[in-house]
């Protein structure tokens, strides 16, 4: 098999002029600065030997990794390694340069993008050093070079292209920020950048194995993860690419490429970038929209509470639910809390009464807290908490249980807006959910109206039936009413099947219940009543407040539906 996909890649080679099979136009051994904490050994510096060489790139891997290979696994590698030069040559070098405008000259073998592939710890995939950017004389352990690194156990993944696309964007990001602009880039957005990288390249479109994929499930086992606090945790990677993911689907990547072009950092090159395409939304508000995005992920609700990515279209998140007892008096409370740009997902379901949420914040803080109710037919209504200055508020749902199913409430912190370097502060903040049991008197007038309305459904039911077995023993074909009818028929079989089906289902309406076939004056005064018995749904719609005697779509759909209503 090994030696089937490497012909395979032999014969691509030769017919692609952007790889090359000769390394002697450059160093084949190099000694490399490391960085010591990502390091599996904890060293500071490693002998790299040149494997692969392309156009644009030099491909190095750990002399004393590559020394520790088979033959069959050295082959294997070699494999891999032109199928990882093609994609840089052919896919991430091309669409990210060009996207983001970065024309790198490559006019030497000097100049060429470095890729060292080395023994990595923990579950490190790779990293940028910018200090390799500069002349030694100025940073002692610089390797002078345009470099990234990337984990040797990831060298044979699916992911290893994405992981090498995800790197060479902080190259670009470096260059773009602190070469033309001199400011550095927040963390958080250097690495949405990055994450983004696959998906531009469209290396996320086959979901199996992708990076998307990855960090989808990472984000799933931690939604509360902060955007904007960056601890090297594998964590901090999966909420961040899953809001990125949206603002590309709502907003375009030319939010993204247009704030790398700007002298501004962070959230307000966001919101530079969103106002020069001419959105009215801000970055704190298409935020707070991606925190109701997740939990619902429904475009029919708004259009603003979903994804567009077919890949994600399934992915929803499990609120911390909280179960409120169906009998009596209860209050449910808890303390929590969040860092900047985290929310958090808390859903209520059960009891039987009237709820009151309460919400209390910090004064410091700027919270943002919609909400979700779902009630017994499964519509969706997403409101927001109105938030007094000590960022307290509160919802009340009546005859929750009964009229509802769930309630969900989605807080943020939204406080700081920049300055974000490293791990941010937590801030405390709790909820109070109190169940007030309704009236038993105005619980059993409920009960017993809802028995009403099942009987009244059930004649409905079996005056339909009646209807239809007199029609059979009388010879009329009662199926549907298919045509409009009017005033001046006779002789007309629907006219009969009309008249019975008045005279047993609406008999308030034609007391007469005369079966004739003629449409004169006793049938057009039954119609009428009966259209304005049921003016909501037959007269209103056409905009009239009295019946009209014509039997037209309206009548005969309402006609229809009580012919063929279920029973209850």
């Amino acid at each position: 098999m090994l030696k089937t996909l490497r012909n395979i890649l032999l014969l691509a080679g030769a017919t692609c002029f952007l790889l090359l099979t000769v390394v002697t136009a450059a160093e084949a051994t190099v000694v490399f600065f490391v960085e010591e904490e990502y390091d599996r050994f904890g060293r500071e510096e490693l002998v790299a030997r040149l494997v692969e060489e392309s156009e644009r790139g030099l491909f190095y891997v750990d002399q004393s990794w590559w020394d520790g290979l088979g033959d069959e696994e050295k082959e294997e590698a070699q494999d891999y390694l032109k199928i990882l030069a093609y994609e840089f040559e052919n896919n991430i070098w091309p669409i990210l340069s060009k996207s983001y405008q970065w024309d790198w000259n490559v006019s030497s073998t000097r100049q060429k993008i470095n890729i060292l592939i080395h023994q990595m710890r923990g579950q490190a995939a790779g990293y940028f050093r910018a200090i390799d950017q500069y002349d030694r004389l100025q940073n002692p352990t610089s390797n002078q070079r345009q470099m990234v690194y990337l984990n040797t156990d990831h060298l044979t993944d699916y992911r290893s292209k994405s992981l090498l696309a995800h790197e060479l964007m902080h190259l670009i990001t470096f260059h773009k920020k602190e070469k033309v602009y001199q400011v550095k880039e927040e963390t958080w957005l250097n690495e949405a950048r990055a994450e983004y990288a696959p998906t531009l390249i469209s290396y996320d479109r086959i979901y199996d194995g992708s990076n998307l994929q990855n960090r989808t499930r990472i984000f799933l086992e931690n939604p509360s993860n902060s955007l904007v606090s960056w601890e090297e945790k594998v964590a901090d990677y999966g909420a961040l690419n899953l809001f990125t993911q949206y603002l590309v689907d709502h907003y375009g990547a030319e939010i993204l490429i247009d704030s790398l072009s700007s002298d501004r950092v962070g959230i307000s090159s966001l919101n530079e970038a969103l106002a020069k395409h001419g959105y009215e939304k801000d970055f704190s508000q298409i935020y707070t929209d991606w925190t109701i995005a997740v939990l619902i992920n429904d475009c029919s609700v708004g259009e603003d509470y979903c994804y567009h990515n077919q890949n994600l279209k399934d992915l929803r998140i499990i609120p911390k639910t909280n179960f409120l007892p169906l009998n009596g008096e209860s209050a449910l409370n808890a303390t929590d809390q969040l860092q900047n740009w985290g929310a958090q997902w808390i859903r209520f379901i059960g009891g039987d009464g009237d709820l009151r949420l309460r919400f209390f914040g910090q004064s410091e803080t700027l919270f943002r807290t919609p909400y979700v109710a779902v009630d017994r037919r499964g519509k969706t209504e997403v409101g927001f908490l109105d938030l007094n200055e000590y960022q307290n508020g509160e919802i009340n749902l009546a005859n929750f249980g009964s009229n509802y199913y769930s309630l969900t409430i989605i807080p943020s912190i939204q406080s700081k807006q920049s300055g974000f370097i490293g791990t941010e502060d937590y801030y405390a903040f709790k909820w109070e959910a109190m169940m007030t049991p309704r009236n038993p008197e105005e619980k059993l007038i409920q009960e017993l109206q809802a028995e009403i309305d099942y009987l009244q459904q059930t004649v409905v039911h079996l005056r339909s039936q009646i209807a239809i077995v007199l029609a059979n023993q009388q010879g009329i074909q009662l199926n549907s009413f298919d045509r409009d009818l009017a005033y001046g028929l006779s002789q007309n079989e629907e006219v009969k099947a009309l008249q019975l089906f008045l005279a047993i289902q609406e008999p308030e309406a034609y007391p007469e219940g005369l079966v004739t076939g003629h449409f004169y004056q006793l049938t057009r005064q039954a119609i009428i009543r009966f259209q304005e018995k049921y003016a909501a749904e037959v007269l209103q719609p056409a905009g009239l407040s009295k019946g009209t005697g014509y039997v037209g779509p309206l009548t005969r759909a309402k006609l229809n539906a009580l012919l063929f209503m279920d029973h209850p």
